[in-house]
């Protein structure tokens, strides 16, 4: 599937301060470590030209039931982090994630593509033809959630193109 631009901002080893933020930002109660990664991402990327001409953000959504339990979804507050600097709008409402998968941490390449096979679903709005909207991720490792959601997004809507944003790359 074609993707017209992707980047990240960071890039993840194990034992790495990159580690630990993220840690903090998924498990450690810390939504605005999101916010903060967000805003200056999005000064580099206005910079550099990545972002113009971008229609929205839009965020891979978790599991209604690991939302609760975390209490927030990382991707969107790295998104408000970035809208807030961009002025890029963000859409929550596009794309559902309809199966609570386990966690991808310990699973293989292989485990991890049949894990999120077919958990998102479209909700009924309109993204527009022709347009570029941003999906967003907290941590791209095998790309397999991305893949999903990208598959998912584009049988719905074929001409409409779509670039992808990580906080960071394994």
């Amino acid at each position: 599937m074609p993707l017209v631009k992707a980047a990240a901002m960071l890039h993840l080893n194990a034992s790495s301060r990159v580690e630990v933020l993220l840690y903090h930002l998924k498990y450690g109660n810390k939504p605005k470590v999101g916010l903060f990664l967000g805003k200056r991402y999005a000064e580099i990327l206005m910079e550099d030209g990545f972002l113009k001409d971008m229609e929205a953000f839009i965020p891979i959504p978790l599991h209604p039931k690991k939302r609760k339990w975390r209490g927030y979804n990382q991707t969107e507050e790295f998104a408000k982090g970035l809208h807030q600097i961009s002025g890029i709008p963000i859409h929550t409402n596009i794309l559902k994630r309809k199966v609570h998968t386990k966690t991808q941490t310990l699973l293989s390449r292989y485990e991890r593509m049949k894990n999120v096979e077919g958990v998102f679903e479209v909700l009924p709005n309109k993204l527009l033809s022709g347009k570029e909207y941003i999906l967003l991720d907290d941590v791209l490792t095998t790309g397999a959630t991305l893949s999903s959601a990208l598959e998912t997004l584009q049988a719905t809507y074929p001409s409409t193109k779509f670039s992808v944003l990580c906080i960071a790359k394994a």
